[in-house]
């Protein structure tokens, strides 16, 4: 079960990771960051966030993450950027897939009705 806590103060916004959801849900960011395999979520986060290099408006502590205001939602239009790319991208090469799929079964229908013999 993963806990996604939001705390908003007057120029910072807290933000709790607990779990692997959040970790998981922003790592699609920086990809090569983490290792595979790789479980402790304090040192996960720190790569994570320093890959993105969003310079000094983060702080690190025990088990939060204070970013700076604006900075979260700027994460989240990253990711969904990316997700959108992603998704097309699979959605391209599965539409293709397809399309040969059926290109083929032309194909096919072609070179039977050519090499059929026809009665007269």
């Amino acid at each position: 079960m993963t806990f996604f806590t939001l705390f908003v103060s007057t120029n910072i916004l807290l933000i709790y990771w607990s779990g692997c959801g959040a970790l998981n849900s922003y790592s699609i960011l920086a990809p090569n960051a983490i290792p595979s395999g790789f479980v402790d979520g304090k040192v996960a986060s720190e790569k994570i966030l320093a890959a993105l290099d969003l310079g000094d408006n983060y702080r690190i502590g025990h088990t939060k993450v204070f970013f700076k205001a604006g900075v979260l939602g700027q994460l989240e239009e990253m990711r969904e950027e990316k997700l959108s790319k992603i998704l097309s991208n699979f959605q391209a090469r599965i539409r293709g897939y397809l399309m040969r799929g059926k290109y083929g079964k032309l194909q096919d229908q072609r070179c039977v009705h050519r090499h059929t013999p026809t009665s007269a």
